[in-house]
């Protein structure tokens, strides 16, 4: 027996009701978090150089901020995924490619890519909505 049905004192009892919600109540709005990611690597990659060593950290940090920065518009119940790949002008053209399985009402992605002088970086970010 819990103390509370020894003391005599009803215990609360809380039912908690499934939403159902199949729809947001924000949408994911791609052309809003395209303005995120291009603010983001306009103001890290200005006077950036590539280099080979430091690329992998630097895209996790752009990955983190572009993140953070899309949080802060307020996509609720939709699950993010953030992709950064940085790399040099100067090197053979990239491609990228991805598949996925989602609901084309509610979710999305957005993209943008930086071209610098002296480095490049593309960032996807896909919104998955969480029923």
């Amino acid at each position: 027996m819990t103390s509370a049905a020894l003391s005599g004192r009803p215990t609360p009892f809380f039912k908690i009701e499934n939403t159902y919600k199949l729809e947001p109540d924000k949408p994911f709005s791609p052309s809003a978090v395209s303005k995120v990611i291009k603010g983001i690597f306009e103001e890290e990659l200005k006077n950036k150089f590539y280099e080979p060593a430091q690329c992998n950290l630097l895209s996790a940090q752009l990955a983190d901020l572009i993140k953070k920065g899309v949080k802060d518009l307020g996509f609720s119940r939709y699950k993010l995924v953030t992709m950064v790949a940085v790399g040099e002008p100067k090197s053979a053209s990239v491609a990228f490619t991805s598949r996925c399985i989602w609901n084309d009402k509610v979710d999305n992605y957005s993209e943008f890519v930086y071209n610098g002088d002296n480095i490049y970086a593309v960032g996807l970010v896909y919104g998955i909505y969480s029923e």
